[in-house]
């Protein structure tokens, strides 16, 4: 486990010659961090980097009263909170968390300037009325999950409300009730062993929950995107410029993906039941990214 502590933060500011009284911008992701804590030593931040750690829970971010982006995208985050001083806050990723109660959105109803959410990837999202709810709770948003909204949708949402809002509670108990044990990190010195015996056994079947998603997984730790639009759902992963293709293994589903890059595996549900057989590949030529547009099924 890597802490947040003052020397981790001045030498993630060497491009502000370590000084952190005015630091803007800080990159703390895939550093195995738990915990969310001293940032108050830089009340600058505009824009921080939390993506692919272990931390389960918001906190530690209400002094930085300037925080425009905020990205916590694939950690082990169940509810938002503790978000109500970063009063700039602008964007907030918390793609591929374990949110599944979607009601904690509303600690988010008095952030103005926020414009952008993405929380694609977390159980919240397969909840009935999950994106008409979000719209309505936060009529400051433009874009959600990717997706620009529309007028129509917001009058949508609108009209549903109360009917979402009645049937919320049972679905999110409904939810909580399915969903699976948080996964136990086995000791570092087992870390070997394990990953040796799951080579030897092959990849495991079992990866699925009890509500039919799949359990998530970034082995390699990618930056990812994934945003949907009226007809598709696009999958971006930066993979590397030089790697060669035929490392590359795609394995999609009407409702989930498997990328194996290299031996490592991204596991992801998708936001909409998709048709694999009508999947496009193409890798971006300059930075090697992989991206994949999967139409949407039409029902």
């Amino acid at each position: 486990m890597t802490r947040i502590d003052a020397d981790l933060l001045k030498r993630r500011a060497e491009h502000n010659e370590g000084i952190l009284a005015d630091l803007k911008e800080v990159t703390l992701h895939q550093f195995e961090i738990e915990k969310i804590e001293n940032l108050h030593l830089c009340r600058q931040l505009e824009i921080v980097y939390l993506q692919n750690n272990k931390i389960s829970k918001i906190e530690g971010l209400n002094k930085l009263k300037a925080l425009q982006y905020l990205n916590l995208a694939v950690n082990l985050i169940t509810k938002i909170e503790n978000l109500e001083a970063c009063e700039s806050l602008r964007k907030l990723d918390l793609t591929a968390n374990n949110i599944i109660d979607i009601r904690t959105v509303q600690c988010l109803e008095n952030l103005e300037f926020l414009s952008e959410l993405y929380l694609v990837g977390n159980p919240c999202c397969y909840i009935e009325g999950y994106r008409h709810y979000v719209i309505h709770t936060l009529p400051q948003l433009k874009t959600l999950d990717g997706s620009d909204i529309e007028i129509s949708e917001r009058i949508e949402a609108r009209q549903l409300y109360s009917s979402i809002c009645e049937s919320l509670p049972r679905l999110v108990e409904k939810a909580i009730a399915e969903a699976p044990p948080p996964v136990q990190e086995p000791p570092k010195e087992e870390e070997k062993a394990k990953r040796k015996e799951e080579d030897e056994a092959g990849p495991s079947i079992d990866i699925f929950r009890p509500d039919g998603t799949v359990l998530q997984k970034n082995e390699g730790g990618w930056n990812f995107k994934m945003k949907e639009d009226e007809e598709n759902v696009i999958l971006t992963v930066p993979c590397g410029k030089y790697l060669d293709t035929s490392l590359i293994q795609v394995d999609a589903h009407p409702k989930y993906i498997i990328i194996t890059i290299k031996g490592k595996v991204l596991r992801l549900n998708f936001p909409a039941e998709v048709t694999p057989s009508a999947c496009k590949a193409q890798r971006a030529t300059i930075t090697g990214d992989l991206t994949l547009t999967l139409p949407k099924c039409r029902v």
